[in-house]
């Protein structure tokens, strides 16, 4: 099982947003945050990083699963053509800017100046853009942690590839941007660490 970290990615968009819902969270009782949804996304996950890396996966898969994977293990496999790297489910740490900040990158594509950092969302629910996706921003700051002393990366391409919404959203920004974009993080996740940080409500960081 993947550990996460209280300040990863997956939870960005809230606590970047709300440095409060951290220490709010963790006074609940603990909870089984398992559910079916989880379970369809890791084993979703894990038959694209199979598929990726040439090995079998099951045959008993959901209905469909593996014709919407393949939009997203085609995707990964096009924008890979000719690059540098490839990097499949990639532990990244981001720890320079958020203490104790790590995640796992579903794909990191290195291609001369430019990075890619390719995230699949095997969900239906919500429709989710790449456009200065939290998420991907760390991904992609963990990613040029891991590569900067190999890669002379200038530019960050970030996509969020949603098979089961026909839905591909792409995003770039700059590595000097990214990096400044980092600093307001490491603020937002010193704040975080207060005990009495401030809690902003609000429809998405409340959301989930």
């Amino acid at each position: 099982m993947t550990a996460h970290s209280n300040l990863g990615p997956s939870s960005a968009h809230r606590w970047l947003t709300c440095p409060g819902s951290v220490a709010a969270i963790e006074a609940l009782p603990t909870r089984d945050d398992s559910s079916p949804w989880a379970a369809e996304g890791t084993l979703a996950h894990d038959t694209a990083e199979k598929l990726l890396k040439g090995e079998a996966v099951p045959d008993d898969l959901p209905e469909g699963m593996i014709d919407y994977i393949s939009v997203y293990t085609e995707y990964v496999q096009n924008t890979a053509k000719g690059a540098d790297a490839l990097m499949i489910e990639e532990r990244v740490d981001f720890s320079d800017w958020v203490d104790g900040g790590f995640g796992t990158a579903d794909a990191i594509v290195i291609d001369d100046e430019t990075m890619h950092v390719i995230d699949l969302k095997y969900g239906m629910g919500v429709k989710v853009d790449a456009d200065e996706n939290p998420q991907g921003m760390l991904y992609a700051l963990g990613a040029y942690s891991l590569t900067e002393m190999t890669h002379d990366i200038k530019t960050v391409v970030i996509t969020i590839v949603q098979p089961r919404l026909d839905h591909i959203s792409e995003w770039s920004i700059s590595t000097d941007d990214l990096l400044r974009w980092a600093e307001w993080v490491r603020e937002r996740a010193e704040a975080a660490r207060e005990t009495d940080a401030p809690r902003v409500p609000g429809e998405k960081q409340c959301r989930f």
